[in-house]
């Protein structure tokens, strides 16, 4: 059941990422079973990730971000992950996405924090694109709320909270499950990640 609900979760946010792309019904892999590497072991990776070449029809580039080795005390380690855009008829919006993961000792997924890199041609700033990609992003209708000086759109299920915010050509998606006992630290230390 553990590993069900991990590969739902992440399968779900590469998903996210292909309606992004502009790839509706897109397929995505991530793997989500593998545990997470130690949090030593995975500082110095996820401080200097190494582009991953992009294959014929696939979104596999890793973004440079300067990722703490932790959030809330979660180890965060980079999961390799690949969206195919073999079928998109249309130029893609987004020309890199990194997925990050956020585990208990036991390895139980926790949460999910996806970094995409919207293409030069994109307006990301506009509120027009920003609403249409929220929408797409959430099962319900989300709330738009200030955090800090950040707009974070806000979308609730039973079991998973989706937060999302935009900077510059940047779109942070952080999903977190029912199982954190503090979400509101977590986006807050998540909300300081720069591109």
């Amino acid at each position: 059941m553990r590993a069900g609900m991990r590969r739902r979760l992440g399968v779900g946010l590469i998903t996210l990422a292909t309606f992004i792309a502009g790839a509706a019904l897109g397929t995505g892999q991530v793997r989500a079973d593998t545990p997470a590497p130690s949090p030593s072991a995975n500082a110095t990776a996820a401080a200097t990730p190494t582009p991953t070449p992009i294959p014929h029809g696939q979104l596999c580039a890793h973004l440079p971000i300067n990722m703490p080795p932790t959030l809330d005390g979660l180890p965060v380690s980079r999961e390799e992950s690949c969206t195919d855009l073999g079928s998109v008829a249309h130029p893609s919006a987004v020309d890199a996405i990194t997925l990050y993961s956020l585990r208990r000792s036991d390895k139980l997924l926790l949460a999910t924090l996806q970094v995409s890199r919207f293409a030069p041609q994109v307006d990301a700033s506009s509120p027009s694109v920003q609403a249409s990609i929220v929408t797409q992003l959430s099962p319900t209708i989300p709330a738009m709320v200030r955090v800090g000086g950040t707009i974070v759109y806000h979308a609730q299920t039973s079991t998973v909270t989706l937060l999302s915010w935009f900077r510059g050509r940047y779109l942070f998606v952080l999903a977190i499950r029912d199982l954190v006992g503090r979400p509101r630290t977590l986006l807050r230390e998540a909300l300081e990640i720069k591109p």
